[in-house]
């Protein structure tokens, strides 16, 4: 038998092993972190086979689910050992593990040059959601962790660069409409941090650069919103452009 075969029927023998160890570890207890730390157990375990196979679609689907997986865990406390629930630094860092596994499905796809597959479109789609996803709790929990200036511009890096995920060029993408309005609300999101900063900035050069930009991802917002009669999300955008406005008469000397 080729040495290399002796390799992997043994790592197989040894998975399999160790898996019916854990089954009577576990005896009856089927608790939800009992699971999760099983699944993710065996979604390594594959990896290490699929790598050892140079099986690359398998292996884009495994981190596609560790990238779920950490996804989920951001948001449940799966590990008995983290106890402060959901922390936004906590979940940063889970967010930041989830990054790191579609990137790897993406670095693989690419490479292997099947960028053109539905499964590049599934694991884009699903990254660019894990940041949008970030982005929101990042703005919802601001000032938490840092400096309120601090906090903003984090969050607008994360905004931005879920927006640079949009994949609005694809045409033919089953998916087009869902990131087209995905970018609507980012851009909406972002004009309102520029709007918020506007309000509490003096200094006059700053003051018209926020404003510039802050109309400027209003208008695109809109226009997006507009193309797909999201009558509600576009209602929204119209009054926080109608606010910004009311702001700068009040500020205006004449």
């Amino acid at each position: 038998m080729h040495k290399s075969q002796q390799t992997y029927n043994a790592f197989i023998e040894d998975f399999n092993k160790k898996s019916e160890e854990e089954k009577a570890k576990c005896g009856n207890d089927t608790t939800y972190q009992q699971i999760a730390k099983q699944s993710y157990d065996y979604i390594m375990k594959s990896v290490a086979l699929f790598e050892f196979a140079n099986d690359h679609i398998n292996l884009v689907i495994c981190n596609l689910n560790l990238g779920r997986f950490y996804r989920l865990s951001a948001h449940i406390n799966i590990f008995h050992e983290f106890k402060v629930g959901k922390s936004l630094k906590m979940q940063k860092k889970f967010y930041q593990q989830s990054f790191d596994s579609y990137r790897k499905a993406l670095d693989i796809l690419v490479e292997k040059k099947m960028k053109g597959i539905d499964l590049y479109e599934i694991v884009l789609w699903e990254y660019s959601t894990a940041v949008f996803n970030l982005a929101r709790e990042m703005q919802d929990g601001i000032s938490v962790e840092h400096s309120k200036e601090d906090a903003e511009r984090e969050v607008l890096d994360m905004l931005m660069k879920a927006l640079q995920l949009c994949d609005l060029d694809t045409h033919n993408s089953s998916r087009q409409v869902l990131y087209i309005f995905r970018a609507g609300l980012i851009h909406q999101k972002i004009a309102s941090l520029h709007h918020q900063s506007l309000r509490m900035l003096s200094d006059e050069y700053k003051r018209k650069s926020f404003l510039q930009l802050s109309r400027l991802h209003y208008e695109k917002s809109a226009k997006l919103l507009e193309s797909l009669k999201e009558h509600k999300e576009f209602l929204k955008v119209q009054m926080e452009r109608i606010a910004l406005q009311e702001f700068l008469a009040e500020e205006a000397s004449s």
